[in-house]
């Protein structure tokens, strides 16, 4: 209410930034719950990792470095959920979720900076010096010969030495790559490559670009800048419920239906929605789709979702029931220079945007599909009409 004669202190509405309105208005409180998802564990089906065994090694043109790797896991298939990027098996130069960026650690050796992978594949192109795998050949009373392993098929393993000449004398001794022992049972001094009696798995784990220990916390700073231009004034009070636990599990990727996010959703403060007492429910998560996570730097991203809201830019319309914050993808595109604009506060309001029964638009506003807009973006006119028309709480519940 505008009360502009009145003490400062006793004005009707005491939000900080808006003590009164410029004409007699109905100001929304929308009470909001924010939850925050677990850090990434480091074991167990989340884990942000893949692992396995190699299963052989392919050189460059040039027969100079090893340039890809086969492994034991389908980093599409193999995968929960499955990963649909784009990779170099798919379409052209898509670099797959472990481009730009990845590392493999094969054995106790670490390779940073893959160039790709396909399906059982990765890749890091011999102009950027390959895949590193250390070798040595070792036996009792000869000079050890150091290099890396360039190609291997079967049980045989082609070198290019540093140090050391190959020759038959080391028939009987001992090979390691990256540190796994393997025994020599021939040796070809021409092609420079040794047969073992029998190949060992070789282990590796592989990681894309994500910063595992990312804070998951969300910003609401831009709630309290934009949602008071409507009139509508956001109160962090869990939805009137305070002292529960606002953490849940960790997830690493929602898959391609929202089935996996939804049921974690606490919503402790479900049961005091009412007309009278409206609640946006919120909660952060680390990536949404495999495909658009921002793993890959050619992915859409997405930097939030509102699975299946009843929304319209017509009409007053239900609403959405949770708004979910992709940390790590938001953060990761703007590393990567992707949006320039990224602000997880512009997102949160976005997706509540969607909770109060908002539809997307082609435009430059906050509800825009781009999303990632300047701070202080507000609403279009058609939203500020709707969000005005609304007389009843949004679902906001779940469970």
């Amino acid at each position: 209410m505008n009360d502009s004669e009145a003490d400062i202190n006793n004005r009707q509405v005491m939000s900080p930034l808006n003590y009164t309105s410029p004409s007699l208005t109905v100001w929304r409180f929308l009470h909001v719950e924010v939850d925050t998802m677990a850090p990434c564990p480091e074991t167990g089906s989340e884990k942000n990792t893949v692992d396995g065994h190699i299963t052989s090694i392919e050189s460059d043109a040039n027969g100079t470095v090893a340039e890809k790797v086969f492994l034991s896991v389908n980093l599409k298939t193999g995968l929960d959920p499955i990963d649909e990027s784009l990779n170099f098996d798919t379409q052209g130069l898509m670099y797959g979720r472990f481009g730009d960026g990845g590392r493999i650690t094969i054995g106790d050796t670490i390779t940073n900076g893959l160039a790709g992978n396909g399906f059982t594949y990765v890749l890091r192109f011999d102009t950027w010096g390959g895949i590193n795998l250390p070798a040595l050949v070792h036996k009792q009373g000869q000079q050890d010969i150091n290099g890396k392993v360039i190609n291997w098929q079967g049980n045989i393993f082609k070198l290019a030495n540093t140090t050391g000449t190959l020759n038959d004398v080391y028939i009987g001794g001992d090979f390691f790559i990256t540190g796994v022992l393997m025994h020599i049972e021939q040796v070809d001094p021409i092609n420079n490559s040794i047969t073992v009696s029998a190949p060992a798995n070789i282990p590796f784990v592989m990681h894309d670009d994500d910063n595992d220990n990312r804070s998951m916390a969300i910003s609401l700073s831009e709630m309290d800048i934009v949602y008071p231009q409507v009139y509508y004034l956001p109160i962090y009070d869990n939805g009137g419920v305070p002292n529960v636990n606002n953490t849940i599990p960790f997830i690493l990727n929602e898959d391609y239906d929202g089935g996996r996010l939804d049921p974690l959703a606490q919503q402790d403060s479900a049961n005091n929605a009412c007309d009278g007492f409206w609640i946006a429910y919120v909660s952060s998560a680390y990536q949404g789709m495999p495909t658009e996570d921002a793993d890959c730097n050619q992915e859409v991203v997405t930097g939030g979702c509102n699975w299946s809201p009843n929304v319209s830019n017509e009409v007053v319309a239900a609403g959405g029931k949770a708004a979910w914050i992709f940390v790590e993808s938001i953060n990761d595109a703007l590393a990567q220079g992707e949006c320039n604009n990224c602000h997880l506060g512009r997102v949160v309001v976005h997706e509540i945007g969607h909770a109060l029964g908002l539809g997307e638009l082609n435009d430059d506003t906050i509800m825009s599909s781009k999303s990632f807009l300047p701070s202080g973006t507000g609403f279009a006119d058609i939203h500020i009409h709707l969000l005005r028309s609304r007389v009843h709480s949004p679902p906001g519940i779940i469970k």
